[in-house]
């Protein structure tokens, strides 16, 4: 494919690069995070067996069922996340991506007053979600092959990409035994979600006739959404077993805004084959654009068995159902060239998915008691894998191990868990929509993800209404 026939096609393809179209913004995966030491051991297979204020989470039935909800305070959660792409712009190259960074996911604690009677009542707060990545990546192509393309002397450009996405959970949790060993609990949490995606490319091409062709564009966009989130869940135990049930509804909307910016632009000096050159420009910018944003309906069980009076197993599944929304709903706008109207809106796309978790406990003493996990985490991004803002792609499959030790009154939990997944999409990080023929371009993107997550925490006696985990 000759040089001219690529800034042709660049030329002829200014309506495929610049209209880019709606962008898709996702977390892609639900269960990263876990509440509580013992449930990070566990692996988050606590549906059934949440035995401490971790209930108000993973199953609020449970709350009603425990002696005492005692308090918890957790040190520090430490992970590290590195992230590598291979051939994300032209093949052979790769850019990486580390972070580290210190958490405390769950804050939690009992409120006792004497008109609950049999009721229990507790407060929280979680990091629900945390989403960080940051790339840039850099291509400079000085007279490559003559073979594939003989008369391109230049082809440079630079693609930045970053997302960053928080979600916080606070509430309450109200729990009422109702006999025979089963428990009924609704938590209800008002949930907080941020989410910043932009992403840059700037290309510019050089024929060995001095004609070029310049590409550049800019999509960006920002919401915050607000709403109310209730779980319901049942929980039943007579030994040697435990089970429980959750359900967690989307929400109700309280409120929610953001605001995009689009700006696309091609100009080049190889005529196209009307005689004309290639000029077009697309800019659009719109603030207090609402905004709403709902997780999906899910369904969790779980179950944990006493094998002994020694070892405990236990067993998580949830269902989500598919989640398809509009998060920024956009006005469509014509290009100040002309062409079709373009529709600068910001979708949701995730389709349904389960998973599951086992993990097993064993008390070697008094004092001392060991823990063990594996959980699927799997991604609801679609297929085919949308360009630019679907990000985490890959599935997660996470391995945890730990020990418990009481000293005193108090608990000290060591922990180590290590999480990985890895996935190809059929295009570069940032689809530059061009029929590269000549092979200059990558026509795949390779994903490796790994953290690892160092816990160290200490549950203490000393504050019986206060938890941190």
């Amino acid at each position: 494919m000759t040089n001219r026939s690529f800034s042709t096609l660049a030329a002829a393809s200014a309506l495929v690069l610049c209209a880019f179209g709606p962008a898709r913004a996702q977390d892609a995966q639900y269960w990263t995070n876990d509440y509580g030491n013992r449930a990070r051991l566990l692996g988050g297979a606590m549906v059934g067996s949440a035995s401490d204020l971790s209930a108000v989470y993973y199953n609020p039935g449970r709350l009603a069922l425990l002696e005492s909800a005692g308090a918890f305070l957790t040190g520090y959660v430490f992970n590290y996340d590195h992230l590598s792409l291979t051939n994300p712009v032209a093949p052979g190259d790769g850019v990486t991506s580390s972070r580290f960074d210190a958490i405390a996911a769950l804050i939690a604690g009992e409120l006792r007053f004497g008109f609950l009677g049999d009721s229990r009542l507790a407060y929280s707060f979680m990091n629900r979600h945390d989403f960080d990545i940051r790339l840039n990546e850099e291509v400079i192509l000085k007279d490559p092959d003559p073979v594939e393309a003989p008369d391109l002397e230049l082809l440079a450009g630079s693609l930045g990409y970053e997302t960053r996405l928080s979600e916080y959970w606070a509430g309450f949790t109200w729990a009422k035994p109702l006999g025979g060993g089963l428990g009924l609990g609704i938590s209800t949490f008002v949930s907080v979600r941020s989410q910043r995606a932009r992403s840059i490319v700037d290309f510019q091409e050089l024929t060995d006739q001095g004609e070029a062709t310049v590409l550049s564009r800019l999509r960006d966009y920002s919401y915050d959404s607000w709403r109310v989130l209730p779980k319901i869940g049942l929980g039943w135990e007579s030994e040697p077993w435990s089970l429980g049930v959750t359900v967690t509804t989307p929400g109700v909307k309280l409120w929610g805004s953001g605001d995009e910016t689009l700006s696309s632009s091609l100009v080049g000096q190889v005529e196209r084959p009307d005689g004309t050159l290639p000029t077009y420009i697309a800019v659009d910018s719109q603030e207090d654009i609402p905004s709403t944003f709902n997780s999906p309906w899910s369904v969790a069980v779980g179950a944990a068995y006493l094998f002994s009076s020694a070892t405990r197993a236990h067993f998580s599944a949830e269902w989500f159902a598919s989640n398809n929304r509009t998060i920024l709903d956009a006005e469509p706008f014509a290009p100040q060239t002309g062409g079709e109207p373009l529709d600068p809106s910001v979708y949701l796309e995730m389709k349904a998915l389960a998973n599951v978790g086992i993990g097993v406990e064993h008390i070697f003493s008094e004092k001392l008691t060991s823990y063990a996990s594996f959980r699927t985490d799997f991604s609801g991004a679609r297929e085919p894998i949308p360009t630019e803002t679907t990000f985490a792609i890959w599935d997660l499959f996470h391995l945890g191990a730990g020990v418990q030790a009481t000293v005193g009154r108090s608990d000290f939990t060591l922990g180590l868990m290590y999480s990985h997944g890895s996935q190809s999409r059929p295009n570069a990080l940032i689809d530059l929509g061009l029929e590269d023929e000549s092979g200059l371009l990558s026509e795949e993107t390779k994903y490796s993800f790994t953290r690892l997550t160092l816990l160290l925490g200490f549950q203490l006696a000393f504050a019986p209404d206060i938890g941190t985990g």
